[in-house]
């Protein structure tokens, strides 16, 4: 599977000390962290700025009405600093004119882009924590809800054992967080393997930058169309595509709407049919 191999190569990086590009690339500082460490703010205007983005994010929040907002910015933040950080790793060595000789090295491209992308994700390796352990808390939750899945119309719980009842009380919340999580890893790497692919045919560091965060928004986009089309055609949906419908679909994404909207059976179809296609998705992208 493309995407277990990304996951334990690039976001684990479990063989990343022996591939010399990933050390190579945790030497050297991304373009945004280049910038960030020459740009001079004075404290007046940074505290404006922050002061004011304070009071538009919460008067958002008020207008909107939903809890689920408050995800949108870290969100957007984590994938425009993912398409920033491994956007230009190929274009750079374009632009120095290294790139025919890193290909002559002796690996193969895979391994190197292996390599390089795992190795310029460390320099937000704490962000990726942070997201990760928000993404835990929310499964949580998404665990929970899962229980509602459980039948009580021609299969009564009071016929079940205690045994049988209490297995499928923990069993489904445990199962379906496992899911969530997956779910939000494979669309993650389906981020990047989009951001790499594009990133990796420009032959300058702003065309890659702008390449890639355009890939990631598109890629995202398409998702979001195709699950919130999805989920309105279904016969029970009542016009899903609200404003709460669609917060959820962009926060949390197709598995916790899939156990928000439908029966059990449902939820396990389009469940294994999203993991398919995502991952024929990476794998076409990455070949």
């Amino acid at each position: 599977m493309y995407s277990w191999r990304l996951f334990t190569q690039v976001i684990l990086s479990r063989d990343g000390y022996t591939n010399p590009f990933y050390l190579r690339e945790t030497q050297h500082s991304p373009v945004w962290y280049d910038a960030i460490r020459h740009m001079t703010i004075p404290p007046g205007l940074r505290a404006g700025v922050t002061m004011a983005g304070s009071l538009l994010f919460i008067l958002t929040v008020l207008y909107v009405n939903n809890l689920l907002f408050f995800f949108v910015p870290p969100l957007i933040f984590f994938l425009v600093t993912t398409g920033l950080t491994i956007g230009p790793i190929v274009a750079e060595e374009r632009v120095k004119q290294s790139w025919e000789l890193v290909v002559t090295s002796g690996c193969d491209t895979e391994q190197i882009l292996l390599g390089k992308t795992g190795g310029a994700l460390t320099w937000i390796r704490q962000l990726m924590v942070a997201m990760f352990l928000l993404m835990l808390i929310v499964s949580v939750g998404v665990g929970l809800i899962s229980v509602m899945l459980i039948p009580t119309g021609t299969i009564r719980t009071e016929e079940w054992s205690e045994f049988t009842l209490c297995g499928i009380l923990l069993m489904l919340p445990l199962s379906t967080m496992i899911l969530f999580i997956i779910d939000r890893s494979q669309q993650y790497l389906l981020l990047v393997t989009a951001a790499l692919a594009f990133g990796s045919s420009s032959s300058s560091v702003p065309k890659a930058l702008l390449m890639t965060n355009l890939s990631i928004l598109v890629v995202w986009l398409l998702e979001i169309v195709g699950t919130g089309l999805l989920l309105a055609v279904q016969p029970d949906s009542g016009g899903f595509l609200g404003r709460s419908n669609l917060l959820a679909l962009i926060t949390m994404g197709p598995i916790a709407n899939y156990v928000l909207t439908m029966d059990i059976s449902r939820v396990i179809l389009f469940t294994i049919l999203t993991l398919l296609i995502r991952e024929i998705m990476i794998g076409s992208l990455w070949r």
